[in-house]
C-alpha cells in the first residue's frame, strides 16, 4: 500500500476506533482501574497515530502553489480547536461530571469519523497534491 493511501486509512480508522475506546468510560460505572488505564493508553496510541497525519495529509491535499497556505490554515485550525477543547473540558467536567464529558468526547469523535468518511479525499486516486 503506497504511503498516500495509508494517510486517509489511518485517519478514518482512528476516528472510528477512538469513540469506541472512550464509550465505556462514559457509559459504564465502576470500571476496574486497570481497564480504565488500558482504555486510555489505547486511546493515546490511536490519537498519536492520527496526530502524525497533521504533517503529512494536508500536504497531499493542496497543490504546490497553495501548499504553505493550506497547511498553515490546517495547523491554525487544529491549534484553535485544541485551545478551545483544553479550556472547555474542565468546565464540562466541573458542571456535568466526568461521564458526561467522556460521552461528549465520544460524540465529537463520532462526528469526526463521519466527516472523515464523507469529506476526506483519497489523495492516492484523485491525483490531489501531485502537482
Amino acid at each position: 500500500m503506497a504511503t498516500h493511501l495509508v494517510t486517509r486509512w489511518v485517519g478514518a480508522h482512528t476516528f472510528r476506533t477512538a469513540p469506541l475506546l472512550l464509550l465505556p468510560l462514559g457509559v459504564l460505572h465502576d470500571l476496574p482501574i486497570t481497564l480504565v488505564i488500558v482504555l486510555f493508553a489505547a486511546l493515546a496510541f490511536a490519537l498519536s497515530a492520527a496526530d502524525t497525519l497533521a504533517f503529512v495529509y494536508p500536504q497531499e491535499l493542496f497543490p504546490t502553489q497553495l501548499r504553505a497556505t493550506g497547511v498553515g490554515a490546517a495547523v491554525a485550525a487544529s491549534r484553535i480547536g485544541a485551545s478551545i477543547s483544553t479550556f472547555l473540558l474542565p468546565v464540562v467536567v466541573d458542571a456535568f461530571g466526568i461521564r458526561t464529558a467522556m460521552t461528549a468526547l465520544v460524540l465529537v469523535l463520532a462526528v469526526g469519523a463521519l466527516s472523515c468518511h464523507r469529506y476526506a479525499p483519497e489523495t492516492g486516486r484523485s491525483g490531489l497534491g501531485s502537482q
